[in-house]
């Protein structure tokens, strides 16, 4: 039952049907809490569907069960972005930054985390407040990527 769940989470991934792999995904993790590979496509269902929190613990599960699985870097760094968590992105994204050294949407997202960080960390608030980052952040923020 665990091998064919987590068959047919992959595979509903696989062709984009995250809603159906976050089910089969569950079951198989539920049957397995060590499987590293079920947790790793569960988070990344959750973060397709724009569940951050549960991307984040999914994504982390299966990394502290498989330290040599560092696929999942970009996705948890681009959770924590997206779930407002800018500090805790950081060491995820320059991680995936140094894995692909061309991939303009880390780049960015590492720019913004690190404006937003130091923003946070000199007014205590979690908010930009600094005039060094655009106010019009969405329209230049790569396809895909909001805040």
């Amino acid at each position: 039952q665990l091998k064919v769940s987590l068959r047919k989470g992959i595979a509903a991934y696989n062709i984009g049907k995250n809603d159906e792999a976050v089910i089969a995904l569950s079951f198989a993790l539920k049957k397995d809490p060590t499987n590293w590979e079920a947790a790793s496509f569960l988070g990344q269902a959750f973060y397709k569907n724009n569940v951050f929190d549960k991307a984040i613990f999914c994504l982390k599960r299966a990394h502290d069960l498989n330290p040599a699985l560092t696929s999942v870097f970009g996705s948890l760094g681009l959770s924590y972005f997206k779930a407002q968590k800018y500090k805790e992105s950081l060491p995820y994204l320059k991680k995936t930054l140094d894995m692909q050294p061309d991939n303009k949407e880390i780049m960015f997202s590492i720019a913004v985390a690190m404006i937003v960080a130091e923003d946070t960390k000199s007014t205590g608030s979690p908010y930009v407040t600094s005039p060094s980052l655009p106010t019009n952040i969405g329209r230049i923020l790569p396809s895909g990527l909001d805040t």
